[in-house]
């Protein structure tokens, strides 16, 4: 949902399509843990990810999962002047930043995205282009 990375102390905010449709929800965390290379990190060319993440003698992964997520009248009860997509959106990443202790940040991967854009390749900051 949330589509990308962080350090494991903060939430990107999600993308909508999981949400559109109202349908129950099962988020999910993915922890990873290597002494030699960080999977999470992304100041790497996918090339050089993908080769540093192969030649690691090791590295552990813990899938950690909450209970299913639906949508309900409470929920419906805060939609207001906003889209009932967006409030479940943010309502179950409420509940994930909360039970994983992250804090949540107002960005979107298309955020961290355009930002790594300009500081590992451009050098220009422009945020109408998503290449």
């Amino acid at each position: 949902m949330e589509g990308g990375t962080t350090n494991g102390l903060y939430s990107l905010r999600f993308k909508r399509g999981a949400f559109e449709n109202l349908n129950p929800i099962r988020p999910y965390y993915i922890e990873y843990y290597s002494p030699f290379f960080n999977p999470a990190c992304d100041v790497f060319p996918m090339h050089l990810h993908a080769m540093f993440m192969g030649c690691q003698p090791f590295s552990t992964i813990k899938l950690k999962r909450l209970p299913i997520i639906a949508y309900t009248d409470e929920i419906q009860k805060k939609v207001g002047d906003k889209s009932p997509s967006d409030v479940y959106a943010e309502t179950v990443r409420d509940i994930y930043c909360k039970t994983f202790n992250l804090q949540k940040v107002d960005i979107s991967l298309l955020d961290k995205v355009k930002l790594n854009n300009y500081v590992y390749r451009s050098g220009k900051l422009d945020m109408d282009k998503t290449d």
